[in-house]
């Protein structure tokens, strides 16, 4: 169950990265 496709956490955390950088400027107006 712990062994997870190491391709599969590379997608989430580029997904993860580019949620990030698509809030951040609201991040910023605030």
């Amino acid at each position: 169950m712990l062994k997870l496709p190491l391709l599969c956490i590379h997608q989430v955390k580029k997904f993860i990265l580019l949620v990030i950088l698509m809030l951040t400027p609201f991040l910023t107006v605030f």
